[in-house]
């Protein structure tokens, strides 16, 4: 990407920026963001001039995020449904009930005073990890329990494991 001219942002080295125009780069996938038609044309050009590449089309999902653009309104909106139900599926959840508050407010978490197996310390980090990346990106609402319950995923215990599901 530097050598057609871009700069590798300080904040993001996956990042490069020209002439107000972003591309963002993870593994063999790039995405390009500019004002207009035509700058995104041209940056394309470049880029298809000095690198293999394949043009699918506007972006409609990346890292789980679906991505709908409304040229009308100049919005772009990110979901993460899909995420979410293909997280919820995995773990077994897709027929769990709902509930109002994603933590019981009155709930104290204390360590394991017992030691968690190897098995129910992989499944509750997963739980954990899925739940951070959610948190990150839509679900602001859950990030402060996401974090309490973080600090258990060395050892965590049946009420642990509880309060993760319930989240």
């Amino acid at each position: 990407m530097t050598r057609i001219g871009f700069s590798r942002t300080h904040a993001d080295h996956a990042a490069f920026v020209k002439d107000g125009v972003v591309v963002l780069v993870y593994v063999d996938d790039i995405s390009i963001f500019a004002a207009t038609k035509e700058l995104m044309a041209a940056v394309k050009g470049q880029l298809s001039s000095a690198y293999s590449m394949t043009d699918i089309g506007p972006i409609r999902e990346y890292l789980g995020m679906e991505i709908t653009q409304d040229r009308a309104a100049g919005s772009i909106t990110l979901s993460q449904i899909s995420y979410i139900n293909k997280a919820l599926a995995y773990f077994g959840y897709m027929n769990g009930r709902s509930v109002a508050t994603p933590m019981d407010a009155k709930a104290q978490f204390a360590p394991n005073s017992g030691i968690a197996s190897t098995a129910s310390i992989k499944d509750y980090q997963s739980k954990v990890g899925s739940l951070t990346w959610i948190a990150i990106i839509s679900r602001v609402d859950i990030a402060y329990d996401v974090n309490v319950l973080s600090q258990f995923s060395s050892n965590p215990s049946d009420d642990h494991h509880a309060a993760v599901s319930r989240v």
